[in-house]
């Protein structure tokens, strides 16, 4: 693979008259890339609007509008396609969020997002959250939320060769993926709960639990086999269209904590655990690819008053499959030494996975292969200005 990319970035922040504050930024990417012998670029230009205002003693208010258009060129590779080969996609959008101070110790946050987009027209994420502080230690909130996820270029305009599989009589057949251009939409329905409490001056405890729906998730749906003679020998084509059938429920609960044991040395514990539970294959596998606990701790050392010592462990539960590919709970240890040159240098000797060689987090589909993740140490230099 052959990767070149830059980008530019602006922003201007002002203050106006009334106390009320404004943010302009612009951005334009481009990046072209060869991968599989198929080249292909990407041009983004993003420019995005907010403000900020208080209304009265109750209100806080938020809004904004952003526009981006994003065009490509797709070039016919080895297998692969795309219809059409370049596109040129707009998307339009909106928000507006308003705190409402309902009480000394209860405010209620409401807002949405709006967006029209190439795809599938007008689209709107609305959201809601009630936070109540029963004592100065104590808070407790709840949420709920709709989101989506747009589809892609790959959904919608994607014609590739998968594979080729025997068939009887010595003959073969080739899977053919196909984008679907009337594609939709992937929607979530998420309900949250927490609770914190700073139990003194070093201690806080953190505590949240969430259920999720998730309704019109795409995948590559088999459709009805043929017999094709139009291009290279006669052969039979499995068709594989992405469809927007597929649901999902999940639910879950963290709990995370901040010690701080010194003024120059903070403990921050984790641990989280999350049940997803799905109705088709292609979910099923993102659900085979989530374990179901997870556990953290990281530890941050100011050693002198330029050198810090960072260091962080995990335990990641067994993923939840059968098949040979299964892949067993882990640990991972990773740990970073920094030293602050002056204002504005920064050297850093950086370890990940240190307790083993490499292990593997990752299987695929089809419980072949596994990804392994390599103990890795590296040093860099970031300089600031």
């Amino acid at each position: 693979m052959c990767f070149q990319t830059g980008n530019i970035l602006a922003r201007w922040n002002h203050t106006l008259t009334n106390g009320s504050d404004t943010s302009l930024q612009v951005y334009f990417d481009r990046y072209h890339r060869v991968d599989v012998g198929s080249p292909d670029v990407l041009n983004t230009f993003d420019i995005d609007f907010q403000h900020h205002v208080a209304l009265g003693k109750r209100h806080d208010i938020v809004w904004g509008a952003g526009y981006r258009v994003t065009a490509d060129h797709e070039f016919t590779g080895y297998a692969r396609t795309y219809l059409p080969l370049s596109r040129t996609i707009n998307l339009f959008s909106g928000f507006i969020q308003d705190e409402i101070a309902l009480g000394s110790s209860v405010s209620f946050t409401l807002g949405s997002k709006f967006e029209h987009n190439f795809y599938t027209g007008f689209e709107y994420e609305p959201s809601a959250k009630l936070l109540w502080q029963p004592t100065a230690r104590q808070a407790v909130w709840f949420s709920a939320a709709r989101a989506i996820v747009q589809t892609s270029r790959i959904e919608s305009s994607i014609k590739v060769d998968l594979s080729t599989f025997p068939t009887a009589g010595g003959g073969f057949g080739v899977v053919h993926l196909l984008g679907n251009p009337n594609a939709d939409v992937e929607r979530l329905y998420d309900f949250e709960a927490g609770y914190r409490v700073q139990v003194n001056p070093r201690l806080s405890l953190d505590f949240a639990t969430f259920v999720s729906s998730y309704s019109g998730i795409g995948g590559a749906v088999a459709g009805t086999t043929y017999f094709a003679t139009d291009q290279g020998p006669p052969h039979v084509v499995l068709p594989l269209i992405f469809e927007y059938v597929a649901g999902a429920h999940s639910q879950g609960i963290e709990a995370f904590g901040t010690w701080t044991v010194s003024r120059r040395w903070k403990i921050t514990p984790s641990v989280s655990g999350i049940h997803l539970a799905a109705n088709n294959f292609y979910v099923t596998e993102d659900a085979n690819n989530t374990p179901q606990i997870q556990t953290q701790i990281r530890s941050s050392l100011e050693l002198t008053k330029h050198v810090n010592w960072d260091a962080a462990f995990w335990h990641i539960g067994r993923l939840r499959d059968g098949g040979d590919g299964a892949v067993p709970a882990y640990n991972r240890v990773d740990t970073r030494f920094a030293w602050q040159v002056g204002e504005s240098a920064e050297f850093s000797v950086v370890g990940q996975n240190l307790l083993t060689p490499r292990h593997a987090e990752f299987h695929n589909a089809y419980d072949v292969h596994r990804s392994l993740i390599e103990r890795s140490v590296f040093a860099q230099i970031a300089w600031r200005f």
